[in-house]
């Protein structure tokens, strides 16, 4: 029986049309993965098509988001009209980026193609930063600001005592970066494995997605402000401020932790200075009755 080969051509030009009439990148990621997978097999340079694959999704980018940027906004919308409804006291968040962002390193979207994944929304089509990114991120700003890890449990949660007392969404852009990109590549040179010296390395750069800086990303903290025994202190220098400004004696613990976070970075390779971002506004969007909110 002959084996039946896939002509790689044909399945190029179906990739080609694919991103050109903006169809969702997940698909076309996978598409482009079954691609690189046999040029690999058949033992040819993938490089050039890595790259390729990468300029044509970072272009497609500004055009994507510019169709989907208003289902986004109503989404998040819905979300802050959701979040008062039942009775959250609710911060909106907006940030934006100075730096390229790498978030999600681990999950599947672009990681059979580049080794490297990014957190990325099939619906939507664009990338995203996951709530437990900002979680971890500012409670472990809110330790570096003196917080005590007794507190940190009560605020945001732990295995011991249960859901925590604040509590994030995921962060969605809202304004391009760029040049109109949302998406950006960008290379990364591993170490050397099994070389004694400079001379006898051949590093093998990745290419990779990242988020393009100077995108803006909104998002949600809200506030439960009891569970139990456990309780939630709105006032300023305490837990959080019940109305935030712009000075940081009028500001709670978790408000500054919140801003610390974002500066010194949300995501992966914030050491390397990467997933910086600049608070562009941090304001309270409603107030809610817990009480009122639970019995519906």
């Amino acid at each position: 029986m002959q084996e039946e080969r896939i002509d790689l051509g044909s399945l190029r030009q179906i990739l080609d049309q694919a991103v050109t009439e903006g169809t969702s990148f997940w698909s076309y990621i996978a598409l482009s993965s079954v691609h690189l997978s046999l040029e690999k097999s058949e033992q040819k340079g993938v490089e050039k098509l890595e790259r390729e694959t990468l300029e044509k999704l970072v272009k497609a980018s500004a055009r994507t988001f510019t169709v989907n940027r208003m289902k986004i906004e109503k989404l998040l919308e819905e979300l802050e009209g959701a979040l008062i409804s039942l009775g959250y006291e609710v911060r909106r968040v907006r940030a934006k980026l100075v730096s390229r962002g790498l978030f999600g390193v681990s999950t599947s979207f672009g990681r059979v193609a580049f080794d490297i994944g990014l957190s990325f929304d099939p619906i939507l089509n664009a990338p995203f930063i996951p709530a437990s990114t900002i979680k971890g991120a500012v409670r472990s700003a809110y330790i570096s600001l003196g917080g005590r890890e007794e507190d940190a449990k009560r605020l945001f949660g732990s295995p011991e005592v249960g859901a925590g007392l604040v509590g994030f969404t995921d962060a969605y852009p809202v304004e391009a970066g760029e040049k109109g990109y949302i998406l950006y590549p960008d290379v990364l040179t591993p170490h050397y494995r099994g070389a004694r010296t400079e001379l006898e390395a051949q590093p093998v750069p990745v290419t990779y997605l990242c988020v393009a800086p100077g995108t803006s990303f909104q998002f949600y903290v809200y506030f439960v402000p009891e569970r139990g025994e456990r309780k939630l202190k709105l006032e300023a220098g305490s837990d959080a401020a019940a109305e935030p400004k712009p000075e940081k004696s009028a500001l709670g613990l978790v408000d500054l932790a919140v801003l610390y976070a974002l500066y010194f970075g949300v995501g992966a390779k914030t050491s390397a200075g990467y997933s910086a971002l600049r608070a562009e506004s941090y304001e309270r969007v409603g107030r809610g009755n817990w009480a009122r909110g639970l019995r519906g």
